[in-house]
């Protein structure tokens, strides 16, 4: 019985070694560039295109393509529909015109439930195997 005891705790531990593993790397930006349709003096028109997550209230840069991307201006989202989107001059460097380009963040996907979180099933697996460790250890 205690052999099969440590069987299983040296299963648990395996199996959540391997999930306490490494991920997917995350060093790539999510960034998206968006046409400028048409520049005011302290707004712009992009063209949203098949971004529907577009909304008021994001933050993005405008930057320069032709100099290797130096920021132009910070804006805001003020007003977006499913074709183009207006946003809001809240600091620049040059004027910005349309041979630059936006650069918008995409938000995050909604946080998965509870029970879908590797997080959960990695506390339970090393609980199980805590579990089964002292268990065995008491006697």
């Amino acid at each position: 019985m205690d052999s099969l005891v440590r069987w299983v705790c040296s299963v648990l531990f395996v199996v959540a070694a391997g999930a306490a593993g490494p991920r997917e790397g995350a060093a790539q930006e999510t960034s998206v560039r968006f046409e400028i349709a048409s520049a005011g003096d302290s707004t712009f028109t992009l063209v949203v295109g098949r971004h529907p997550w577009v909304r008021p209230g994001l933050y993005g840069i405008v930057v320069d393509p032709r100099q290797r991307d130096i920021l132009v201006a910070r804006f805001q989202i003020l007003a977006a529909d499913s074709a183009n989107a207006m946003g809001l001059i809240t600091g620049m460097t040059t004027r910005v015109t349309t041979e630059h380009v936006a650069l918008l963040d995409q938000p995050p996907p909604p946080a998965a439930p509870w029970h879908r979180r590797r997080s959960f099933w990695l506390g339970v697996v090393f609980g199980i195997a805590a579990g089964f460790g002292l268990g065995s250890w008491a006697r």
